[in-house]
């Protein structure tokens, strides 16, 4: 049984790009010296935070975004039963293969034409679960790192977003 829940390394996972953001804002103000000479430092800084904070700050919207919208949950997922083991903070349920009627994924545009990612932002998506009863639940990739299920659903919807905004859906 391959069990996800949030955790530090699913935090990483998603939020490591914003390290490689803080580097080349670090060194942007180096790289002003270098070519401009000492009196462009300053500029270099303001350089430095305004591609750091651009950057930032929708990461960071985002990345809350989906820790509140993951927290407290936990998926298992059994391949050999073909069951979902799906816990929230307020109930627990097994959801057999045969209950989904359909699982919409929403990837990033990048990711869902196999481009490059320049943001932070576009590795994150998430996946609704549509039961036959009607009922939704949502899985992100801050729970089940880049959606990648043990197993394979019969059907599958794929939709593209530029910003990936998860809806508040579970009532579970």
């Amino acid at each position: 049984m391959k069990k996800f829940s949030l955790s530090i390394k699913s935090h990483f996972i998603q939020a490591w790009p914003i390290f490689i953001i803080l580097g080349i804002a670090l060194c942007t103000p180096y790289l002003f010296v270098s070519e401009f000479g000492e009196q462009s430092f300053g500029f270099g800084v303001n350089a430095a935070l305004i591609i750091f904070f651009v950057v930032f700050i929708p990461h960071s919207i985002i990345h809350i975004r989906y820790t509140l919208l993951s927290r407290g949950k936990e998926v298992s997922f059994d391949k050999k039963n073909k069951e979902i083991r799906y816990k929230s903070r307020n109930s627990e349920r097994i959801i057999k293969h045969s209950d989904i009627n359909n699982v919409r994924i929403v990837l990033n545009t990048a990711q869902k034409n196999n481009s490059p990612q320049c943001f932070p932002w576009q590795a994150y998506s998430y996946a609704v679960l549509i039961l036959k009863t009607g009922e939704q639940i949502l899985i992100t990739s801050l729970l089940v790192p880049n959606l990648n299920w043990p197993y394979t659903f019969s059907s599958i919807t794929l939709e593209d977003d530029i910003w990936c905004w998860a809806p508040n859906i579970d009532k579970l």
